[in-house]
């Protein structure tokens, strides 16, 4: 299993930042590469909410919370995941307080790739590396979002 983590500190408070987390079904207003986020449960939020996330590529996953650790981190576990060469995928998403304005954000994401060998190969030589530059993105996303009220653009713009 491969694993990648991101990090930055966020110019918004933590109170701030998981208002926009929990919402859950609104991802696709700081993740700059979803087009929509509709919740396929009847719960909206918590442990076993379900969202599917549709990509502008056309691709999608759908994301199943698996741990709702209230003012502080989302786990999900990922299915459906039309176009991406993985087998299975699970990812967190967190926030701490760093001070009363600043919060330290992270995604960390653990996933097996499809296709033996040359899929783990492919997976720390590609797909690790472009991970964590979108996730980096998402995170900066989140910050914007946060700060600004402003849904993303496909490109996160500069703080």
């Amino acid at each position: 299993m491969a694993c990648v983590e991101t990090k930055i500190n966020a110019k918004a408070s933590v109170n701030r930042v998981w208002e926009v987390m929990s919402n859950y079904g609104d991802v696709h207003l700081y993740h700059p590469k979803v087009k929509s986020s509709p919740v396929l449960s009847k719960n909206v939020k918590g442990v076993g909410a379900i969202r599917r996330c549709e990509f502008y590529d056309n691709s999608s996953v759908v994301e199943k919370v698996t741990n709702w650790n209230e003012g502080r981190s989302i786990s999900v576990v990922l299915s459906e995941m039309s176009s991406m060469p993985l087998k299975k995928a699970n990812a967190t998403i967190q926030v701490e307080a760093v001070d009363l304005t600043t919060s330290l954000l992270s995604i960390d994401m653990t996933f097996d790739v499809k296709y033996g060998p040359l899929g783990w190969m492919m997976g720390k030589l590609m797909i690790r590396p472009m991970m964590k530059k979108m996730f980096t993105n998402v995170l900066k996303g989140l910050e914007y979002h946060a700060v600004t009220g402003k849904a993303v653009e496909t490109r996160v713009p500069e703080m």
